[in-house]
């Protein structure tokens, strides 16, 4: 029997398996290479999107997305709603009053000031992590730094905490009620990504920035425009 013309058991089968491997090799690359790019929603392309849900929102107070996730968090009269915009679920957050909110930068967790001064931090799913003591007045702006190592706080009398989230205490209490003017109100602050520098903005008489050094607790210039161009909110 020749050999050359008739192949032993073993080596057809692994021929076989090679071409089995071989063929599935290829059919993955090809779905690779088909996989389409991603293309930006345009005015002209909006109107073909495909609904995927509906949400209805009463009148509300505010509203966040979370970095990196599918979801929205909104403040209405009374209640905080978080939903997931992959499952479309809908998670309540019981809390009274809620006035401000804002989540971690990774979007696991949700830090909700509210009317009589009461911050906590919660999970997505409901859960409480932690109740912050200090505030006293209504909580009207939550600021993390991009490290979530700091967190910044400021209630309707303009003052402004800076938070040990590791102890769940202030680490500073800024007194703001005199800046820019003791009528001014303050719009938002921000908290920069590696949480050292501070931006407070206030447009109440003119749209006015404080920048903030928060390690070195001192204030390092203030940007004041006589006339602005346009509006300034944010």
């Amino acid at each position: 029997m020749n050999a050359s013309t008739h192949q032993q058991p073993g080596r057809r089968m692994r021929c076989t398996t090679a071409t089995v491997l071989l063929g599935i090799i290829m059919l993955i690359a090809a779905c690779k290479g088909s996989t389409a790019s991603p293309v930006p929603i345009t005015a002209e392309n909006s109107a073909a999107l495909e609904r995927i849900g509906d949400i209805t929102i009463a009148s509300h107070f505010a509203a966040v997305w979370p970095h990196g996730r599918q979801g929205i968090a909104v403040i209405d009269a009374e209640r905080v709603h978080v939903y997931d915009l992959e499952t479309l679920t809908e998670e309540i957050i019981p809390v009274t009053g809620p006035r401000a909110l804002a989540f971690t930068p990774s979007g696991d967790e949700l830090a909700i000031g509210a009317v009589d001064g009461e911050l906590s931090l919660w999970g997505i799913t409901g859960e409480q992590h932690a109740t912050l003591a200090g505030h006293t007045e209504d909580v009207t702006a939550i600021a993390f730094s991009e490290n979530t190592r700091t967190l910044a706080t400021l209630d309707v009398s303009k003052q402004l905490y800076l938070w040990d989230l590791d102890k769940s205490r202030p680490d500073t209490v800024i007194d703001l009620s005199a800046w820019p003017t003791s009528s001014a109100g303050i719009e938002s602050i921000r908290v920069s990504p590696d949480g050292s520098k501070l931006a407070i903005l206030s447009i109440t008489d003119v749209p006015t920035v404080k920048l903030w050094d928060i390690r070195a607790g001192k204030s390092l210039r203030t940007l004041k425009w006589a006339e602005s161009a346009r509006p300034l909110y944010n």
